[in-house]
């Protein structure tokens, strides 16, 4: 899911919404922006080396916070 919307006074605003995270990126003055969200992702494989099986799993999440020069 994509939304953006443009206010009238030139200040865009744009949400997103991808599987295991959101995130908002806000553009209050023309060349600067600033972005904030979170994100979630788990990961697991598996795989058979000299007759054995190895497994791995990971889980990463966490806060995303950025600031942006536009040019």
């Amino acid at each position: 899911i994509d939304v953006r919307v443009i206010a009238a006074t030139s200040r865009d605003l744009k949400a997103m919404v991808d599987a295991g995270s959101f995130r908002a990126d806000w553009k209050p003055i023309p060349h600067f922006g600033l972005t904030g969200g979170y994100s979630f992702l788990y990961f697991r494989a598996s795989d058979t080396i000299a007759s054995k099986t190895f497994t791995f799993k990971q889980t990463l999440h966490g806060p995303i916070a950025g600031i942006g020069l536009y040019f």
